[in-house]
């Protein structure tokens, strides 16, 4: 069996058992309703499953002819080129399902932040990209040039692969894994060689068994690196989800230790500058009087978390989606600790969002502010008379004294 042969009876092998591991995975996860952000693992597992199937049809068509003579070898060209650019279109429809990493899009694009419509953005392109990668074959017919009749192909696949490596790298570092982090950077620059190396390659401008067989070694080390990094991924999603319920019940440090937050204390309102403000106190992790500026959305799901809280009740993420930042209230958690964590000093450990927005239950996605009452402080007047906010403050007490 020769290099080529090999490297792809082996990825085949390893990206369609991975492939069903994941989707198997997505139905097992589906009960932490997460409403429908687990869907993620079923296109990734759907992608890896196009893939077993590309190694596959490499392995019963291998490239010979001389181009567009050889009918058969054109389908088979062309038909990879499907898959390839199919499976890249899965990858990018994970994007709008992660965690972390692109919460500025949730808040400016809403097309982004809606799954479905982002699929209406992602599939026309694939189809574009299809359309050219078939006009490109009928100019460039040559053996020797088809790396230039599938570079819209190429494009397509590096831009789905550095989105969905830049997602995977932010979730690690998110989820303090600096090391598998880096270890996906790595694998990331790795799948780009070998993206515009291999085509290189069936295009005749090198002879895998004479010399170039490392780049099929790459090719199935970097592979097999990204399915693991995948399970990783999901293993950390489900950490983070276990460590979401138990720290929304018992408020608990990964340590075990309960979260001190008695000597906290925020209060809301405006500078003189008109701009909207969290004024957090916190002694015991070294805060004291710290000023930190938010955007309206971002302001505005604070706010809520603070008056329902003073009210006894929760945000809900699926009827207070007018308030929330990109109408999300999981994006808005996470947004809302990175604006505190970029404004904080410097501290032993990041500030995590369980720490002061507390869940009313695993999976109910319902959340508020975790202080006490009585740490909540609130520019009544001021707040009051801003539209944007008018409605919020409106539910508080008539009698606003205690949250003034």
């Amino acid at each position: 069996m020769q290099i080529p042969e090999f490297a792809n009876g082996a990825l085949m092998v390893i990206s369609g058992f991975a492939g069903l591991i994941l989707c198997m995975f997505w139905v097992h996860v589906r009960n932490l309703e997460r409403k429908g952000r687990d869907q993620g693992f079923l296109y990734l597992g759907a992608g890896l499953l196009l893939w077993a199937t590309m190694y596959a049809l490499e392995l019963g068509f291998p490239s010979q002819g001389n181009g567009a003579a050889d009918q058969g070898h054109f389908f088979d060209r062309f038909l990879r080129r499907v898959l390839s650019t199919t499976n890249s279109a899965l990858f990018l429809m994970t994007l709008p399902l992660f965690e972390h990493g692109f919460e500025r899009w949730h808040g400016r694009l809403d097309f982004f932040h809606n799954p479905t419509k982002w699929r209406r953005v992602v599939l026309p392109a694939a189809a574009t990209t299809l359309v050219l990668t078939l006009l490109t074959f009928r100019i460039f017919q040559d053996k020797q040039d088809e790396w230039l009749a599938g570079l819209p192909e190429t494009i397509f696949s590096v831009v789905s692969i550095m989105s969905l490596g830049y997602a995977i790298v932010v979730s690690f570092w998110r989820r303090r894994l600096p090391s598998m982090a880096v270890l996906t950077a790595i694998v990331l620059l790795g799948l780009l060689v070998v993206q515009g190396a291999v085509p290189f390659l069936n295009s005749g401008g090198a002879d895998g068994d004479n010399g170039d067989g490392w780049i099929y070694l790459l090719r199935v080390c970097t592979h097999t690196l990204l399915v693991m990094l995948f399970f990783a991924l999901a293993f950390t999603w489900i950490r983070e989800r276990f460590q979401e319920g138990q720290k929304s019940s018992g408020q608990m440090q990964d340590n075990g230790d309960p979260v001190d937050k008695e000597d906290a204390r925020i209060f809301l309102g405006k500078n003189r500058q008109g701009r909207y403000i969290a004024r957090l106190n916190w002694p015991s992790r070294e805060i004291e009087q710290q000023e930190i500026e938010l955007s309206a959305k971002k302001f505005q799901y604070l706010l809520l978390a603070a008056v329902r809280k003073l009210n006894g009740e929760y945000v809900h993420g699926n009827t207070d989606t007018a308030h929330l930042y990109g109408g999300n209230i999981h994006t808005s958690n996470a947004a809302l600790t990175e604006a505190f964590n970029k404004a904080l000093p410097e501290l032993g450990e990041p500030l995590n969002w369980p720490e002061f927005i507390e869940s009313k239950g695993k999976g109910s996605g319902q959340y508020r502010l975790a202080l006490s009452p009585a740490a909540i402080a609130l520019d009544h007047p001021t707040l009051s008379e801003d539209n944007d906010l008018r409605k919020i403050m409106s539910e508080l007490p008539a009698s606003p004294s205690e949250a003034i």
